[in-house]
């Protein structure tokens, strides 16, 4: 009987160890970034991150639609960095490699990269 007890307790601390860790997930976080690079003037100077299902997925203007790039894993390296393939964020700075964020949600950075294009098609004469 107390074998049993002892299991019953084992198998639940693991059950809620669980969703403790899925607690701290950033999955459905999403931020909204602006480059710092000046130099030669950047690509895409407003894009949106967003973290789902494990994988990163960064949204930007192309032309006059937002593409999505495809998601790539991302690891959380300690408690400060989220990192992928292909860059990184600083989670207590919200730096990028080549930017700053602030916390959004996915409609706010579709509306903001909406925006961009209409803005655009206003000034464009042909």
């Amino acid at each position: 009987m107390r074998s049993l007890l002892y299991g019953i307790i084992l198998t639940m601390s693991f059950a809620f160890e669980e969703n403790a860790q899925a607690a701290n997930e950033l999955n459905g976080k999403a931020v909204l970034c602006i480059s710092n690079i000046t130099q030669f003037g950047p690509s895409h100077p407003v894009w949106g991150l967003t973290f789902v299902g494990g994988k990163v997925i960064r949204h930007e203007v192309n032309g006059f639609s937002i593409t999505r790039r495809l998601g790539s894993p991302y690891t959380l390296s300690g408690t400060k960095t989220v990192t992928w393939s292909s860059g990184y964020l600083d989670r207590s700075t919200l730096k990028t490699e080549n930017g700053n964020c602030s916390v959004s949600s996915y409609e706010e950075i579709t509306k903001k990269l909406n925006e961009i294009i209409a803005t655009a098609k206003k000034k464009n004469k042909i």
